[in-house]
């Protein structure tokens, strides 16, 4: 997230929407990424590659990554309502980016309402989640 964008936390029916989106398009990668953020509150512009079925050679393959994390950004902005002529430095943020580990995370309110879009229960590192 950039110094001057604004966080947002998309609720628990927000998220339902950008998974409905997301499992809507015949490329799993975007489900992909959305489980990997539920489940482990970050995802890799590596994972998403490797997912791919790519094996990173040069710096374009974080380019490659985030063309799928700016159309899920697309989506959230839509479902929250933001508008896209926004100027970059007033767009709201879903996730902030790790420029040294390449990923994308998510703070632990965003998580936990993705986490029960997506149906789970309980929080998996206290033991209290249904398995």
């Amino acid at each position: 997230m950039s110094e001057n964008a604004k966080g947002v936390v998309l609720s628990q029916d927000d998220w339902k929407k950008v998974i409905e989106w997301a499992e809507s398009h015949n490329n799993p990668v975007y489900i992909f990424i959305l489980r990997c953020l539920a489940n482990q509150q970050v995802v890799t512009a590596h994972a998403i590659n490797a997912f791919k079925g790519l094996v990173i050679q040069d710096r374009e393959f974080v380019k490659s990554a985030n063309k799928f994390i700016g159309e899920i950004t697309h989506k959230v902005k839509t479902v929250m309502g933001i508008p896209s002529s926004e100027p970059h430095e007033e767009r709201a943020s879903w996730y902030n980016w790790n420029t040294i580990r390449k990923e994308w995370t998510t703070s632990w309110s965003q998580t936990r309402n993705l986490r029960a879009a997506f149906g789970a229960t309980g929080d998996p590192w206290k033991g209290d989640g249904e398995h």
